[in-house]
């Protein structure tokens, strides 16, 4: 069995700016997903219909999928939206 979570952040409360488009991108996605790989439309988890994801939301989501995930199960994460580094001291190594 197919199991999906299917995430479009399109709202930020950073400066950067929104992308309005991952709203879109989730219905496009579960679109795919059901038309083309068949999957039940049960199987599949939404996060982002409002536009906003926090990360409490998306972990207790994230975890209750995963325990219900059986050994031939195949799980799928799609995720529409872009990232922040919060903590501005993290730098990257030169190599």
């Amino acid at each position: 069995m197919v199991k999906a979570l299917i995430v479009g952040v399109s709202e930020y409360s950073i400066a950067r700016g929104n992308l309005p488009l991952c709203k879109k991108d989730i219905y496009a996605m579960k679109e795919a997903l059901t038309l083309g790989l068949a999957v039940k439309k049960d199987n599949i988890t939404l996060l982002g219909e409002n536009r906003i994801v926090n990360a409490d939301d998306f972990v207790i989501t994230l975890k209750g999928i995963v325990n219900d995930i059986g050994t031939s199960d195949t799980f799928i994460l799609y995720f529409s939206g872009h990232g922040e580094i919060e903590n501005k001291s993290i730098r990257r190594s030169e190599e």
